[in-house]
Order: C-alpha cells, then sequence, then structure tokens
C-alpha cells in the first residue's frame, strides 16, 4: 500500500498473445470452427483472424488484424437468433461516435450470424482488473479512479444526449486500453427513443441483477437514471472493490437494492466530495438521483475532467489529431451541461420525466429473454415473455405467434429434481395444473433465479397462489 492506505491499480491484464494465422483448429471445438471459418470468409482479404478472446451469451469474440495496416480490433460474432440485440448495438453504436464508447468500425454478414467488428480495447475489462490481486489490501488512489469515472459519466451524457439508454452498465462492460482511456461497450440492451428527452420511460426487465436499479425490481416505468443507479454501482466498486448490493438469494438481492441497503462504506481515505458524487448516484428515488449533467457539474468531477485532459495531453502515445478531439468533446460536454444546470434543466433533460407522461406509457414486457426450452436430452432455444397474465414462448422474439402459458394454469415454479450424477444450476421447471411441466434452462443461475422470482411475484401481484 502506498502513503496513506492508497496503492496503484495493478497493470491492466496482457491483451491476448497473437496466434499465427495458420493455426490449427482442430482442437476447437465445432461452434469454434464453424465461427472461425465464418469470419474468415465474411472478412477475408481485409483482415485477418487471430483467435478467439471470448463468448457469451450471445455469441463469440475473435481477435482480428485488418490487413492494410497491421491494426488490431475485434469482431463480435451475434448468433442469428440474437439478431435483435445485433440491431440495437449497430443502431446504436453508429449512432454515438465518443472517445468514452467502444468504436464502431463496421458490420457484415456470415453464415454464423451478424458480425460487428469493433475498436480493440487492450487493457482488458474493468470487472478484471478489480478482481486482480484479490489479496492486497488497500485502495485505488482517488486520482486513478477520477479519471476513469469522469470518461464514463461524460460518455453516459453522450448517449442520453442521444435520447438513449444503455440499460446494462457493469464493470464487465467497460473495457480499458493501456493508453488510459476508459469505454462503455456492449449495447445489445441498449434503446433509442423517438418520443421527447422528458418522455423517456419504458419497462422492459433488462439488464445484470446487481446493476439494476430499485425501479426495476419493481417493474415500474424507468427512465435515464435507471443508467445513473448503474454507474453508481460501478463507482462503488471501484472505490471500495466490492459490490455495494449483496445477498445470498435473489429475494434478498432485490430486498437490499430496493431499500437502498448497501454495505456500509466505512474507513475509507476518499474525499468528501467524491463520496457525496458516488451516493448522489444511489439515491432509492428516481427523482432524488443525480443525472450526468449534474454529475459533471460537481467541482471534484470537473477536477478530474481537466487531470483526464492532461493525462490525454502528454500521453506519447495518443495521436495528436486524436488529442484534440477528445478535448473539444470534453470541453463542449462540460460548457453544455454547465448551462443545462445553471437553467435548471439538467435533471430533467437527464429523463427523469413528469409523472402524467409516464402515466400515459402503455405496460409492457415485465420480464423477457431467450431461455432454452426442453429435457436433459435435447433443449432448443426459444425467446419468453413475461406480460399480460402470461408466460408467452416464440422461436426468435420479432415471432408473431406464440404459445402462451397463462399464470392461472402454473401450480408451482422453481428448481428440478436432477438423476443422480446430474448437476445444472440454469435449470428451472414450470408446472402446470393440466398435469404437464416445461422445462426451461437459463444462461445463469442468476438469471434462473430472476425468472423464478419474478413469476412468484407477478402471480402473487395477481391474488394467484404458487407454491414454491
Amino acid at each position: 500500500p502506498g502513503v496513506g492506505g492508497f496503492f496503484p491499480p495493478p497493470p491492466p491484464p496482457s491483451p491476448p498473445p497473437i496466434l499465427s494465422s495458420a493455426v490449427s483448429l482442430e482442437n476447437m471445438d465445432s461452434v469454434y470452427q464453424r465461427v472461425a471459418e465464418a469470419i474468415a470468409t465474411a472478412l477475408h482479404g481485409r483482415y485477418v483472424k487471430r483467435q478467439a478472446v471470448g463468448r457469451g451469451a450471445y455469441g463469440e469474440v475473435w481477435l482480428i488484424e485488418r490487413v492494410a495496416d497491421g491494426k488490431r480490433f475485434v469482431a463480435k460474432v451475434m448468433q442469428t437468433e440474437k439478431q435483435h440485440r445485433y440491431d440495437s448495438e449497430v443502431k446504436c453504436l453508429i449512432s454515438c461516435e465518443h472517445f468514452g464508447i467502444i468504436g464502431f468500425v463496421e458490420s457484415v454478414l456470415s453464415s454464423a450470424g451478424p458480425v460487428i467488428v469493433l475498436e480493440f480495447a487492450d487493457g482488458g475489462d474493468l470487472s478484471s482488473l478489480l478482481k486482480a490481486n484479490p489479496a492486497q489490501k488497500g485502495f485505488f488512489e482517488e486520482s486513478w479512479i477520477g479519471v476513469r469515472f469522469v470518461q464514463l459519466a461524460l460518455a453516459l451524457n453522450h448517449i442520453h444526449a442521444k435520447r438513449m439508454m444503455h440499460r446494462d452498465i457493469k464493470t464487465a462492460n467497460i473495457l480499458l486500453t493501456t493508453s488510459g482511456f476508459c469505454k462503455l461497450s456492449d449495447f445489445g440492451f441498449s434503446k433509442a427513443f423517438d418520443s421527447t428527452v422528458s418522455q423517456d420511460v419504458a419497462e422492459t426487465f433488462l439488464g445484470t441483477p446487481y446493476y439494476l436499479a430499485p425501479e426495476l425490481w419493481r417493474r415500474q416505468k424507468y427512465s435515464k437514471k435507471a443508467d445513473m443507479w448503474s454507474l453508481g454501482v460501478v463507482l462503488y466498486e471501484m472505490m471500495l472493490r466490492k459490490r455495494p448490493f449483496v445477498s445470498s438469494s435473489m429475494k434478498g438481492l432485490m430486498s437490499a437494492i430496493c431499500n437502498g441497503e448497501y454495505a456500509v462504506l466505512g474507513s475509507h481515505p476518499y474525499s468528501q466530495e467524491m463520496t457525496d458524487v458516488l451516493l448522489s448516484m444511489l439515491q432509492v428515488d428516481p427523482r432524488q438521483r443525480a443525472s450526468t449533467s449534474e454529475v459533471l457539474c460537481k467541482p471534484v468531477v470537473r477536477e478530474y475532467a481537466r487531470q483526464f485532459l492532461d493525462m490525454v495531453a502528454h500521453a506519447p502515445n495518443i495521436p495528436a489529431d486524436e488529442k484534440s478531439r477528445v478535448a473539444n468533446t470534453v470541453e463542449s460536454q462540460l460548457a453544455a451541461v454547465q448551462v443545462e444546470v445553471a437553467q435548471g434543466s439538467g435533471h430533467h433533460n437527464d429523463g427523469d420525466g413528469d409523472e402524467e407522461a409516464a402515466s400515459r406509457m402503455e405496460p409492457s414486457a415485465v420480464l423477457e429473454g431467450a431461455i432454452l426450452i426442453g429435457s436433459l436430452k435435447e433443449w432448443k432455444q426459444r425467446y419468453v415473455v413475461l406480460e399480460d397474465g402470461a408466460l408467452k414462448v416464440t422461436r426468435v422474439k420479432e415471432d408473431k405467434k406464440s404459445q402462451r402459458l397463462d399464470l392461472p394454469s402454473i401450480t408451482k415454479i422453481g428448481l428440478p429434481q436432477l438423476p443422480d450424477g446430474v448437476h445444472d444450476d440454469t435449470i428451472f421447471v414450470v408446472y402446470l395444473s393440466t398435469g404437464f411441466s416445461v422445462w426451461m434452462k437459463a444462461s445463469s443461475a442468476e438469471e434462473r433465479d430472476l425468472w423464478i422470482q419474478t413469476v412468484r411475484q407477478t402471480m402473487a401481484s395477481m391474488g394467484l397462489q404458487v407454491q414454491t
């Protein structure tokens, strides 16, 4: 630990090693091989495929190299059934060119699904950085946190000014570069609005549970202030290197978030001004929660904006034209938010919305997402939406025809009895009054618990009894 209990953050994780383009695919599984071949075909002649660097519920990510200049990028291959996420991500990325947002290069179609070519962040993600050296005790330097946080606040302000919401801000979706930039990524859950900013409300239950705002857990209409809550959770993690809301159950997590019962800050070396910024974003009532404009007008945040610009100006590996663009963007944004707050519009324009406008919105889905349905022998990809008193099942999100599992016909939803030797904490079962049951498989144990808890709560709100 350094002076005053601080220690400088560990160096960013090393970028993945570049593999020879002649690397054998014999040891790759069939999915990776299919995706690798699809990328090689779709990007042939312009990029060289190097290696897979990640796999998630929505596809694979590969490191690629542009033939013309040897510059590295990533190719994000979306599964065909995730076309709706691809469309959303491309639309938002094209609209949001900003140094604090991962850069969009191009998109192409391949036999394995849509491919998005994106800027490569060579410093890994914030989640991995915060988890590095867990045995080391102490705190990150406030200046290091402040310089990264102000970039995220500026990026989010830019997104909100475009009448968009990110809706999945978390440390795993924040990428770092070795030159000091901090960038928002993964816009698959983002949403663009056609209405005025003051009317930006939505009701789709999306995002990652640990970062969800109270109004989403309560299935209330929400605004861009939900993004601010998520950013507050990220700042808390940067400051204390742990999550503010923890519980051994989804029900307990929901209670902690909805009541604002986060782990006490305790003794820490951060300034009161920085702590106040954190607390202003973790307000349970979204009307009291700070907007990006208000946060960016805080003296301590503006000081870290100055330090960020100083870092950029003296960075030897940032081109002069990029330094100029960054400086102009920051100065322009800071000037604009200062005018907004001075005129009393900064809070309103960040999407708080008036109650009258919100009350005119028609209700939409309580919860939705891709789910596997079937049995231990065979699973099929489906899209499930909880709305209008039923679980609606379609092959893909865009299908108009659906099979309904009306909530009054559900007698129980919970965990299955698996055969000996079989362990899978992502499966849950919907039991029907007809005697049949529907087996479902989520992408994670957390998502499984979210479905079970949300269905139970929705049924309870309808006066229906369900076995636990």
